[in-house]
């Protein structure tokens, strides 16, 4: 059985390039792990997701099944979750002669339980990361199912079947730069996702979706001249998402929080960019405020109404979903 220190080692080997030349790994505490990029340092705290402490026992602490069926040696709050049962088998091979032998009975768990324990989680790593080392420049969290919940979950469907919205209000209201989740597909391949890349693709996607099809609750005038760069900024302002800014590049208008950019086409309203700064985060001196905004598209009745109408929305597809060489892509 592997040790806690090889289990995260894994870990994070199966989300950063560790043969890039340009970075060095160091082994810590809180957080676990500090990548250092050329004297830019950023940390990465990794977390095993099990749906409870019960079950994170039954894979990692040795020949603990062995000791429930025959030594009757079980954790006092397992009692109630792991039920022996005495089971007498008649075999053919045998002549139907009775043989007893036990198993041992595991509850059924869900999708929705694994959802619960990935809050429950982000909570708990939310607390110790005021510990943390403050010279870093972020801080990235792995979470790695080891439950095996998306075996039979095809990855064009693993956003939509696991980001609800008490998901994703956890991650957008998190103070890690990312959130990793860490799985095995349905094709046998261990693959991530970026999950405040996706909610915040998530988020776009859905509001203007939600502004084309309700141009009736919107004035007239404010929404005629308005720009997705600045309603996406005030939409996730209102979300209490920190650190956002706006700047242009290119062709493109961005939206920006300390890590990722979203840019919108000035051209092509259905062209969009995203800007990763990792390792840094972006150097923004004029991080704005709801009030800096030169107007609002919403106010709190209607953005009230906007949250209650998208909840219903399923994510979409086209999330990127990637290996830890990004040499391909799943949707």
């Amino acid at each position: 059985m592997k040790t806690k220190d090889e289990r995260e080692w894994e870990v994070l080997d199966n989300v950063f390039d560790l043969n890039d030349k340009i970075v060095s790994v160091i082994k810590s505490e809180q957080p676990d792990f500090i990548l250092d990029y050329k004297g830019v340092t950023t940390g990465v705290e990794i977390t095993e997701l099990y749906y409870n402490h019960s079950m994170a026992r039954l894979h990692n602490q040795k020949n603990y099944i062995e000791d429930i069926l025959t030594k009757d040696k079980i954790h006092k709050d397992d009692k109630n979750i792991f039920t022996p049962w005495d089971i007498i088998y008649y075999g053919k091979s045998n002549n139907y002669k009775p043989s007893e032998m036990k198993i041992l009975r595991t509850p059924t768990y869900d999708m929705n339980d694994f959802r619960n324990s990935f809050i429950f989680a982000l909570g708990n790593k939310e607390i110790s990361k005021q510990k943390y080392n403050r010279t870093l420049e972020q801080c990235s969290l792995i979470t790695f199912d080891k439950e095996n919940s998306f075996k039979k979950v095809d990855a064009a469907d693993f956003h939509s079947s696991f980001i609800t919205e008490p998901v994703f209000d956890s991650i957008m209201s998190s103070s890690f730069d990312e959130i990793f989740l860490l799985v095995m597909l349905k094709t046998n391949q261990m693959a991530f996702s970026q999950l405040k890349l996706a909610c915040l693709l998530l988020e776009a996607y859905r509001l203007f979706d939600y502004i084309a099809e309700n141009k009736n609750k919107f004035d007239f005038n404010t929404l005629s001249n308005a720009t997705h760069q600045v309603v996406f900024a005030e939409v996730l302002l209102r979300r209490g998402v920190k650190n956002i800014s706006m700047y242009n590049m290119d062709k493109f208008s961005v939206t920006s929080t300390s890590r990722y950019g979203i840019g919108f086409h000035d051209e092509r309203s259905n062209h969009i960019c995203v800007l990763d700064h990792f390792p840094k985060l972006y150097p923004s001196n004029s991080l704005i405020s709801l009030e800096d905004l030169p107007y609002h598209l919403f106010n709190e009745d209607s953005f009230r109404g906007y949250c209650d109408e998208v909840k219903k929305k399923r994510v979409s597809s086209d999330i990127p979903f990637l290996n830890k060489k990004y040499g391909y892509q799943f949707y």
